[in-house]
């Protein structure tokens, strides 16, 4: 909630997203082709879908055909949330850290995830235009609303790679404890580069 609030994701945003639940249906599919067609021309996020493909034994054609098809469910699903109530809330939140811990395990680099963003809003932008040119009104307070949810999005995704990271390097996250409603795990990051320091600092004594 506090997250939302320092956004400025309102209910009016909600309200207007949830207004083009079938637009970004019919969409959806399309923006995340061009959002591949991009990734997969650029050198370095190729090659690292390339080497993603032969740890998972699938074709590059089959691995990109299943990202679409996820990028797709990822962006459809924005706007079910806002038709849904809007809450945005742990269950929608909790699906995002999961995105985190999973680039992770890939070795997704931040880099190309973050920087991704940009081009993601572009293409929704472009699309929102062909469909919304006769009121550009409702096109302007969507692409806002929908730049509000891509950092709410962003944010739970970035802590939770770290936090992960932290974790993959034998940190003990799950002991982190936060007893404060306003708070949450990113709040203890001070706590945890203390562990992490502890935990060099011991391996440094092995060594």
């Amino acid at each position: 909630a506090l997250r939302k609030t320092f956004l400025g994701l309102t209910a009016g945003d909600v309200r207007t997203l949830a207004l083009l639940r079938g637009w970004a249906r019919r969409a959806a599919p399309r923006i995340a082709k061009k959002f591949y067609d991009h990734q997969f021309a650029f050198k370095k996020t190729r090659e690292f879908f390339e080497g993603m493909a032969r740890k998972k034994g699938v074709s590059l054609d089959q691995l990109r055909q299943a990202l679409e098809q996820t990028q797709a469910r990822y962006f459809t699903e924005i706007f079910e949330e806002a038709a849904q109530g809007g809450r945005f809330g742990p269950d929608y939140f909790e699906k995002r850290l999961k995105v985190g811990a999973l680039h992770n395990k890939i070795d997704l680099p931040l880099k190309w995830y973050i920087g991704s963003y940009t081009l993601y809003t572009k293409l929704a932008s472009q699309s929102m235009r062909w469909a919304l040119f006769w009121n550009p009104w409702l096109r302007r307070k969507a692409e806002f609303a929908l730049q509000k949810v891509f950092n709410y999005d962003i944010q739970a995704i970035v802590e939770s790679y770290l936090i992960d990271l932290c974790a993959s390097f034998g940190t003990d996250v799950r002991s982190l404890e936060v007893s404060n409603r306003e708070e949450d795990i990113s709040d203890k990051m001070p706590e945890l580069k203390d562990r992490m320091a502890e935990l060099v600092e011991a391996l440094e004594k092995l060594g």
